[in-house]
């Protein structure tokens, strides 16, 4: 499926990449509707982590510290 194709099942997948030095992702997930669950896993240690602005079809991941390296960040949702 195509990173932002809409996703019409209960919930959906994937892998986004955070910047060098940034501390915000805006992810779409490619639901219908808002999701009630959103997880994310940074690959990297980023300090804190969380979830903002959760609508029908993005979400805000967030950290504490910007990386050096580009940071993949998994995340899935339902």
């Amino acid at each position: 499926m195509p990173r932002n194709a809409r996703h019409t099942g209960p919930s959906n997948r994937g892998e986004a990449t955070l910047p060098i030095s940034t501390t915000t992702l805006t992810i779409t997930h490619g639901l219908v509707y808002q999701p009630r669950i959103v997880l994310c896993n940074p690959a990297l240690d980023i300090g804190d982590t969380w979830i903002t602005n959760v609508n029908c079809m993005t979400f805000t991941f967030n950290c504490d510290t910007g990386t050096a390296a580009l940071c993949a960040v998994y995340w899935y949702v339902e």
